[in-house]
């Protein structure tokens, strides 16, 4: 009898020594680590090099602040198996900071996910009415995609949409449920109750003259727009679960055009690859869709964050720690 071994992929050390290891699915073994009270959890701060000033401060958010989302946030800090100069206080205001950047960049984010959901709204009410975009092949790409694929995606896609349409809120959908016999929405409002991502599975799946109508209205290229938003859908996902995104490394990077790069770092002539490539596709994006926004809260933000030292902004792919590109 042949046995079939399993492998997986771990990460080991810090982001500056960090390596890859496979292991066998027999090496592994079992967790058995114990419940740790929060002075337990602050010790062992404390045992790994952290500096503590105020024992009470830091207890007190120890216990509304998850021990590993502060350990998260203190990876930067933590070389040969130590923190090296820093304190837990510093690391509970850089939480906090992230906090700030995230809500900031998900209200700007927002604006482009509703601006590009309309526009697949028009473009397939426009062109097949109210219910066609419920007919794959009616705006499928029959040039990629075979007829035996469209259906099977036609077929998650419904069942997704009626998934959705029966946890919303929105107080249209159950007027006009009570008002028509029909079975799923208008696509005016069907978009709706839609995420950000299944918009970006329709655009991935339209015929490209479709892709260049819509791609046309922000004043770039198919394949800019959907790096763009991938990265966009990436941040505003992080940032809507909590995740921790001032110290992201994107193995993606997005297209970023040449004249953006004078406000992004370059280190061993490669650009960056952190948070930085977000400010200036939504700068971008925004200036199209509403050249008024006010980038205030955004740059208030990674200003606390970098106290306005270049080198500090550095870190995060910028060149300024002003920001003033934001405000052009």
């Amino acid at each position: 009898m042949t046995s079939t071994l399993s492998w997986f992929l771990i990460e080991q050390g810090t982001p500056s020594t960090r390596v890859f290891l496979f292991i066998e699915d027999s090496m592994k073994i079992k967790y058995n680590a114990l419940h740790l009270t929060y002075e337990e959890q602050l010790q062992k701060f404390i045992d790994r090099g952290m500096e503590v000033k105020d024992k009470e401060f830091c207890l007190t958010k120890l216990a509304s602040i998850n021990y590993y989302k502060l350990k998260e946030f203190s990876i930067p800090y933590f070389k040969n198996g130590r923190y090296q100069d820093i304190s837990l206080e510093r690391i509970i205001k850089r939480f906090y900071k992230d906090k700030d950047i995230r809500l900031a960049l998900l209200s700007a984010i927002e604006k482009v996910e509703i601006s590009f959901k309309n526009k697949i709204a028009y473009v397939l009410g426009d062109k097949f009415g109210a219910f066609g975009y419920l007919d794959f092949k009616n705006w499928i790409d029959k040039n990629e995609y075979c007829k035996h694929y469209a259906k099977l995606r036609e077929k998650q896609f419904k069942d997704n949409l009626k998934a959705k349409t029966s946890r919303t809120f929105n107080p249209f959908v159950k007027d006009f449920f009570n008002l028509y016999d029909e079975e799923f929405l208008p696509i005016w409002l069907a978009i709706e109750v839609m995420t950000f991502g299944d918009t970006l599975e329709i655009y991935n799946l339209m015929t490209k003259s479709d892709k260049i109508k819509i791609a046309n209205s922000y004043k770039c290229s198919i394949s800019e727009l959907k790096s763009w938003l991938e990265h966009l859908k990436l941040i505003r996902n992080m940032s809507a679960h909590n995740s921790g995104i001032i110290d992201i490394k994107l193995r993606t990077v997005p297209v970023i055009r040449s004249d953006w790069k004078i406000n992004l770092f370059q280190y061993n002539a490669n650009y960056t690859n952190r948070i930085a490539n977000t400010l200036v596709i939504l700068k971008y994006l925004l200036s199209i869709i509403n050249p008024r926004f006010h980038f205030g809260d955004i740059a208030k933000g990674f200003q606390r964050l970098t106290k306005g030292n270049n080198s500090y902004a550095n870190m995060y792919g910028l060149v300024d720690a002003k920001l003033g590109f934001l405000f052009q």
